[in-house]
């Protein structure tokens, strides 16, 4: 059973929220989970647009509040 990743994104907007989720999703195992924080005004659609662009697999959105959310994935396996 993999481990969930966790990438806490608070307070990254655009550009560098997506290099982080990029930079973190090289170590995680194709079919990996990966749960993406985030606190902060913004960022949220820029999460979505990423995971859906990267083509994984989104699995669940809590939306705590509208500053505070999470993203669970599943990483896609390989090429698409």
């Amino acid at each position: 059973m993999n481990q969930e990743v966790i990438i806490d994104c608070s307070g990254l907007f655009c550009n560098m929220l997506a290099m982080k989720l990029a930079k973190t999703i090289i170590s995680v195992p194709d079919g990996g989970r990966v749960r993406v924080t985030h606190v902060g005004c913004g960022g949220k659609s820029d999460v979505e647009v990423w995971i859906r662009f990267t083509g994984h697999k989104l699995v669940e959105v809590n939306d705590e509040s509208d500053k505070e959310y999470e993203f669970v994935f599943i990483k896609r396996g390989g090429k698409k």
